[in-house]
């Protein structure tokens, strides 16, 4: 009985640590796909009506297939909404915003954030103020395009002192 007792207790010394690090490792493994999945959440969340669209929501549309392997349906609404990008036509901006939703919804859902609608998700701050800041800018750099594609060679020269 004691020699059990021994061999119990040995056993259990030498597996004790081993198993915390296991399970250690396998929760810090589970925490930074989670991290990595909120985090391409805000992504997509910050820029979701952003126009031009920015190269970080670009990247964070293009890793949904790596975070999201083992959920069928957010793969499936990400590819109905892949589709929607590369189609041209009638009412396909409503459809891509419709897919949009629909993915983010069920990204949201899928992180657990279960009180999150879809009309929490539509509804985005865009200042008046940037936004007429871009269209300037925008119409500065046509006018600079249409200048540089209509003139041939262009002549500078120093003002004159009055």
């Amino acid at each position: 009985m004691n020699e059990s007792i021994i061999i119990i207790n040995t056993i259990a010394i030498i597996l004790g640590p081993i198993i915390a690090v296991i399970v250690t490792l396998i929760y810090q493994n589970y925490k930074a796909k989670r991290n990595d999945r909120e985090h391409l959440f805000k992504v997509l969340m910050v820029n979701r009506k952003a126009y031009p669209p920015d190269r970080e929501w670009i990247k964070a549309l293009n890793v949904i297939p790596i975070y999201f392997a083992n959920n069928k349906k957010i793969l499936s609404m990400w590819y109905q909404y892949y589709n929607l990008l590369n189609e041209t036509g009638d009412n396909i901006d409503k459809m891509r915003g419709h897919a949009y939703l629909e993915l983010l919804s069920g990204i949201a859902l899928s992180l657990g954030y279960k009180n999150l609608q879809q009309t929490d998700i539509d509804k985005y701050y865009f200042p008046k103020i940037i936004e007429s800041e871009s269209q300037k800018i925008n119409e500065l750099f046509d006018d600079l395009l249409r200048i540089a594609q209509n003139t041939e060679r262009l002549l500078l020269e120093k003002k004159k002192d009055i």
